[in-house]
């Protein structure tokens, strides 16, 4: 553009002047005349859909950011909700092992000094089958004519001896040939 365009309001050529140029301003013509009240009612219909369009994208944003913090609010309300629960459901699993522990018996307490355990001897010596017969033999003829608890009481008596004189296993072998000399000796 030239700069004598600027004289004429930037059309070069308006109606009334020649190529552009006019030493009076250019003088609105019939059709600018009877469109300019239209044009003036189109503007301000067209400012008012754009303020309105405007004010809308205006409320969508403030109802956008509204739901983002309630959003936010809802998600921390959940998760408050959510440590609540496990909070509660911890208490109530504290309470079941104190009633656990409540019901259980109280624990026996333990004896000032534990008795020795006695040491079995580390070999035990052979004893023949014949020795094993005659000891089981001595046995039955000394008690045989005892009875009742005088019998139980040299039984046992008879069975300590013989522990502690052969070793448990020997002693397990004479009380059973024993015993079946006894049982032998009442069925006849």
């Amino acid at each position: 553009m030239n700069d004598l365009t600027n004289i004429s309001g930037g059309n070069p050529l308006v109606y009334g002047t020649q190529n552009g140029f006019s030493s009076r301003p250019a003088q609105p013509g019939f059709w600018e005349a009877t469109t300019a009240p239209y044009r003036a009612w189109s503007y301000e219909r067209t400012a008012q859909a754009e303020a309105r369009i405007v004010n809308a994208q205006t409320a969508i944003v403030q109802a956008q950011a509204h739901l983002l913090d309630a959003e936010l609010r809802g998600r921390l309300n959940v998760a408050y909700l959510q440590l609540e629960i496990e909070r509660v459901h911890a208490a109530i699993d504290q309470i079941k092992r104190e009633r656990a522990l409540a019901a259980m018996p109280p624990p026996k307490p333990l004896p000032a000094e534990l008795p020795p355990t006695p040491v079995p001897p580390p070999i035990e010596h052979y004893v023949s089958d014949q020795a094993i017969e005659s000891e089981a033999i001595r046995a039955v003829t000394k008690m045989g004519a005892l009875t009742g608890i005088e019998a139980d009481r040299a039984w046992s008596e008879w069975i300590g001896a013989i522990r502690r004189t052969y070793g448990q296993f020997v002693a397990t072998e004479i009380e059973e040939k024993a015993a079946d000399l006894m049982r032998r000796g009442r069925m006849r």
